[in-house]
């Protein structure tokens, strides 16, 4: 269809070829009443002679006409030239996800949320529409100058071509897309494109399809039977937590996935809160003038701000915060050498008693092999030293005239694990899971043997998987965080947890621990609302989050989920305007739009 450049169909004259997918061809075109540039999707000609393809090309017009979303391409006109059916939509200027992921595979992990987010608002505002795009894939996400994603190509056709989209009458998309649901024949839902949008967020992170076959049926049979490797294995670099969401949405059953794209979608954004990024829109225009020159900038300020995060949650007394802070430090730089000095100070630690306790096995994996045989060899000394002080004092008859503090850091059962003590323990097991003896007064005749622990394992394992980010408390007692990122190893019983964050009300959780099983618990915190009211200039945009609420003067005050959230102001002849607001639960948060220069 090259023979159309140059050519003008009704109002617009085309004026050059800028892609193909399985129905049409795209152009850029000029629309000439208002002298603007237009993208022009023109239907092939040979599918334009048949009905069910005039009625797709229809479909995907009038679907995409009936959204208004800064996320999704806005459509301006369809019609009819003889026997071309054309569709004009918005000119984006900006780059194809695809080749934008092809040019920078090592995309930065801010900038993915970010663009995860994006087409998590612009599905959801297509859904709560009734609209289901049906073939989310990064050649269908575009992102402009401005750091904003847009979803194209709504109404994909049932037919197969190079691009391989399907021509079965149950099964539409593309193969390393679709979901189980859809390869079975059953209805397709938003839960269905949450799959895909799981697919997408493997693909950003591995560089590679979760399921890959070169012959259809085969690749198939391999999602449905669901066994992939997980994220985290092949890209070690990735918080857990992260490769945790997206095998939820990879899940094999619609169910076990987040029961909608707006849940996911908060998913992200606490995840964005929780690990201290920056996923803003004026970080994704950084990232789009100089993509190199900010992966280069990100790595330095990615390791300074969880540096610093890091020293602030140990001088809060908070460490294994603090651990977990320098060692996402090493998995992108593992020669860090102050984060690994850091987690040898963290790896001495003070108990309660005053009692210092060396823990060997919390020493980071990627310290200098020297180093590492100097600390074996001082854990060494330190025990045959305590052993020949126990020794001795057994046999002295001045014995009773000192106290005996013995020091034991007797790693758990399973080092993945995370070991908690229940109060009402045995001694047997308090020796067990506790890394310190009491200092006690003791003389040799009273003192009994030490006990050595039970080989079998009384122990069951719970992972608890908090929307949003939680703190556990047992009996007011602080265990941990959620979503947990390693098991809480708990003597089999019945526990009663609480789960608090300042954001949400309280939540109580009742489980059963059974001996030797692991348990999966997810828990759905009630955010607390915060009130906005907005104060600026008339006639601006007003955008929170990258989601349109309205033009200024707004008539009403906003109700918003307290917490972080990125405010941005467009106006016509001014310079944007952005600010992070972190709202406060159940008050009435005032937020003024500064004066903007002109552009």
């Amino acid at each position: 269809m090259s023979q159309l450049i140059g050519q003008i169909l009704e109002k617009y004259k085309i004026e050059e070829e800028v892609g193909k997918g399985g129905m049409a061809v795209v152009y850029r075109a000029q629309q000439m009443n208002l002298g603007r540039s237009v993208a022009l999707k023109i239907l092939y000609p040979h599918l334009s002679s048949q009905d069910q393809f005039r009625r797709r090309f229809d479909l995907e017009a009038k679907a995409a006409a009936s959204l208004r979303h800064p996320n999704i391409v806005t459509i301006y006109d369809y019609g009819k030239v003889g026997e071309h059916y054309f569709i004009a939509m918005e000119w984006i200027k900006g780059a194809i996800l695809q080749h934008l992921i092809a040019e920078h595979p090592d995309l930065p992990l801010n900038i993915i949320v970010q663009i995860l987010i994006q087409v998590c608002e612009g599905l959801d505002y297509a859904h709560r529409h009734n609209i289901f795009h049906r073939d989310i894939k990064p050649s269908n996400l575009m992102i402009d100058q401005e750091g904003i994603v847009k979803i194209v190509d709504f109404g994909i056709a049932r037919v197969l071509d190079t691009n391989h989209m399907l021509t079965a009458e149950r099964i539409i998309g593309t193969p390393n897309f679709i979901s189980p649901e859809q390869i079975n024949g059953a209805v397709y839902d938003g839960r269905s494109e949450i799959y895909a949008l799981g697919v997408l967020g493997y693909f950003f992170v591995t560089r590679q399809f979760p399921f890959q076959d070169e012959k259809v049926i085969q690749l198939f049979r391999k999602i449905e039977k669901g066994e992939y490797a997980s994220p985290k294995e092949l890209n070690k670099k990735i918080p857990l937590a992260l490769s945790q969401l997206i095998e939820r949405c990879l899940s094999r059953r619609p169910e076990d996935r987040f029961e909608s794209v707006a849940s996911l979608k908060t998913q992200f954004q606490n995840f964005v809160q929780q690990y201290n990024l920056d996923a803003s829109l004026p970080e994704m225009t950084r990232f789009l003038k100089n993509p190199s020159l900010y992966k280069k900038d990100y790595r330095i300020n990615f390791v300074k701000r969880n540096y610093r995060k890091g020293l602030a949650h140990k001088d809060a007394g908070e460490m294994k915060e603090a651990r977990i802070y320098f060692e996402w430090i090493l998995e992108e730089d593992p020669q860090h050498a102050e984060s690994l000095e850091q987690l040898k100070i963290l790896a001495m630690t003070t108990d309660g008693t005053g009692v210092t306790t060396l823990k060997t096995q919390n020493l980071p994996l990627l310290a200098h092999p020297r180093r590492h045989r100097m600390m074996q060899i001082s854990t060494g000394i330190v025990i045959l030293g305590t052993a020949l002080f126990i020794f001795l004092s057994r046999n002295s008859k001045k014995a009773k005239d000192f106290p005996v503090a013995v020091v034991i850091d007797t790693p758990a059962p399973n080092n993945s694990m995370t070991s908690l003590v229940e109060p009402r323990q045995t001694p047997t097991q308090n020796f067990h899971q506790n890394s310190v003896v009491s200092r006690k007064k003791t003389t040799p005749s009273k003192q009994k043997p030490v006990q050595k622990p039970s080989a079998v394992n009384h122990q069951g394992y719970l992972y608890i998987h908090a929307n949003p980010y939680a703190q556990i408390f047992l009996k007011d007692s602080l265990l941990g965080e959620a979503p947990t990122i390693k098991p809480l190893a708990l003597p089999a019983g019945d526990y009663r947890f609480v789960l608090k964050n300042p954001y949400c009300r309280d939540f109580t959780l009742a489980v059963k621990i059974t001996r030797a099983e692991t348990l999966y618990q997810d828990a759905r915190l009630l955010i607390l609302p915060a009130y906005v009211q907005i104060e600026g200039p008339a006639d601006c945009q007003i955008y929170v989050d990258g989601r349109y609420v309205g033009v200024t003067p707004l008539d009403k005050q906003l109700v918003l989920d307290c917490g972080w959230h990125n405010f941005e102001a467009r106006f016509k002849t001014l310079t944007p305007w952005h600010k992070k607001v972190d709202l406060l639960p159940r008050e009435v948060n005032l937020i003024r739009i500064e004066n903007r220069e002109w552009r």
